[in-house]
Parts: C-alpha cells; sequence; structure tokens
C-alpha cells in the first residue's frame, strides 16, 4: 500500500477506467479523467492510496478527501472510492486498502471517516462492516439517513 504521487498517473487512470467500466458508465473519458488527476494528485484535499502486486502492478486503489467538520471540530475523511481488479478479489486487498486509508485519516488527526458506497454493494458492505463501519450513528442517538441527489441542473428549487 502506498499513497499516489504525480507519478502514478498511468496506474490511476488504468485502475479509474476500469471502475467506470464494471459500474457500465462511459464518463469521465480518459482525457478528462487524466485532467481531473492532475488537478487532484496536488489537491491539499484529497489523497490517492494504490495497492501493488507482487510485481510492481497496480491492483487497486481508494481516493480519500478529507474536510473540516463543524460537528467534531476536525477533520473528517472521506473514502469516496474502492476498487480492486477483479483477479485480486477476495485475496484482501480491498481490506488492507481500507485500513491503511483509516491509518492515512488517523495521522492527519481526523476524528471520523466515512465511506460512498452503493447500498446493494453487498460485497463492500460487508467489508465495510467488518471494519467497524455502520449506518448507525451513535453521535446522533440512532440511524442515519443519506439522502441522494441528483445533478444540481435536475433539481427543482
Amino acid at each position: 500500500m502506498r499513497i499516489a504521487s504525480k507519478a502514478d498517473i498511468d496506474c490511476l487512470t488504468t485502475l479509474i477506467l476500469a471502475f467506470r467500466d464494471h459500474q457500465g458508465h462511459n464518463l469521465p473519458t480518459e482525457d478528462q479523467l487524466r485532467d481531473s488527476l492532475r488537478r487532484l494528485l496536488v489537491d491539499e484535499h484529497t489523497q490517492f492510496f494504490i495497492a501493488d502486486d507482487s510485481k510492481g502492478a497496480c491492483t487497486g486503489y481508494v481516493q480519500q478527501r478529507y474536510r473540516w467538520s463543524l460537528w467534531t471540530q476536525a477533520l473528517q475523511a472521506d473514502i469516496e472510492d474502492l476498487f480492486v481488479t477483479p483477479a485480486m478479489h477476495r485475496r484482501g486487498v480491498g481490506r488492507q486498502l481500507v485500513t491503511f486509508a483509516i491509518a492515512q485519516a488517523n495521522s492527519r488527526g481526523c476524528k471520523q471517516i466515512s465511506v460512498d458506497t452503493n447500498e446493494r454493494n453487498a460485497e463492500a458492505l460487508s467489508l465495510y462492516g467488518k471494519l467497524g463501519c455502520s449506518a448507525e450513528s451513535p453521535r446522533w442517538n440512532g440511524g442515519r439517513r443519506v439522502l441522494l441527489r441528483q445533478r444540481l441542473s435536475r433539481l427543482r428549487i
């Protein structure tokens, strides 16, 4: 596990395009993705973590964002993406990536970490549950409802 740098743009592009294709999307294009990565890899509020196999090939990544929380009065980490190549499924790569992301959040002084995942992704929900994530919020004495939003251009205000 390692923190990605600008030198990892090809590795991340390959992994993120595979993730995009896995989800059945055709956007972002490769050029759009590379442009976004150039911005995000130098953004102090964003980190990418990469898993490599024994031969040095990229096998998975996590994108993590950081923001100040009014409620905890500290940084909060948000795991935005987790993807592991299909050939590396069920080998602990996802668990290692998330564990590494949690350690990085702790090293920055984050008091909370959240995860963005599809509620129908049973495999991801199981992994996050085993690592202590829950939709129940002890801070608010009960459940928490996550509301999904459409693109802003589609919202009626």
